[in-house]
């Protein structure tokens, strides 16, 4: 069963049901355009020329850094409210690192383990005297047994998954998304984490990769994207995605 919502995510979850779903995977929105000056002051980058930052045309994604500390708090207390499960992917960023590093000291009861996503190759950082990015983080959270990092539903054999995870970069054919999430990223934690029929749900849907990987291996999914855009993209492309291909 694929439910795909075109709604504000925050506003969405607080109709759902708890322990409604038994994994999220999800990469909510990164602030990439809160910058820092010459003085060391934070910035708002407003020129929607720059397509790089810019992926959504009604999101300037760039909040306080107070501000997207409290998204990210709304976020987490939503999820770990609605999913036995919590993968999160995030990049650190100058305009969100402040408020993740917070965010891993403040959940940190919650924490239960951390991936490292090895992209493989590292897109030239945009600015000198900046190290490019190669990796983001996958923080795994849930609010049972966290203090332990064995997991509860697991598929794979002792010592046969590791936790960096090298699994290359992926492109969308929707035009201004060029960064999501690879599909075998995807199958990575679907294979190991989860089981057939399990509900999995990413409230920050984009162009529905989980959703199609979720229908190809007979998962329910619930996927929740606000940008009309992106949600008939992800839609249609869902939509047009065969049952059952792996697994």
């Amino acid at each position: 069963q694929m439910k795909l919502i075109n709604a504000d995510s925050l506003d969405y979850m607080q109709t759902m049901e708890n322990k409604s779903v038994d994994l999220t995977f999800t990469s909510p929105p990164y602030n990439m355009n809160l910058a820092v000056n010459k003085n060391n002051e934070y910035i708002k980058k407003t020129d929607k020329n720059h397509k790089f930052r810019f992926k959504y045309s009604n999101d300037a994604d760039n909040m306080t850094m107070e501000e997207y500390y409290e998204f990210t708090k709304t976020v987490l207390d939503s999820l770990l409210r609605v999913s036995n499960i919590v993968f999160y992917n995030i990049q650190f960023l100058t305009g969100n690192k402040r408020a993740l590093f917070r965010i891993m000291g403040d959940y940190n009861e919650y924490l239960k383990e951390v991936v490292v996503w090895d992209k493989s190759w590292a897109a030239p950082a945009m600015n000198a005297g900046v190290l490019s990015s190669r990796f983001e983080l996958i923080l795994i959270f849930t609010k049972h047994n966290a203090i332990k990092r064995t997991f509860d539903k697991y598929n794979f054999e002792r010592g046969t998954l590791q936790n960096i995870w090298k699994v290359k970069r992926q492109t969308s054919k929707l035009k201004g998304h060029g960064a999501v999430f690879s599909e075998d990223l995807c199958r990575l934690i679907i294979e190991n984490f989860t089981h057939k029929k399990d509900v999995l749900f990413d409230p920050f849907m984009g162009s529905g990769t989980l959703g199609v990987v979720a229908k190809q291996t007979n998962r329910d999914f619930i996927g929740i994207e606000r940008d009309k855009e992106y949600y008939d993209f992800a839609v249609n492309r869902i939509n047009n995605t065969q049952t059952g291909l792996f697994w």
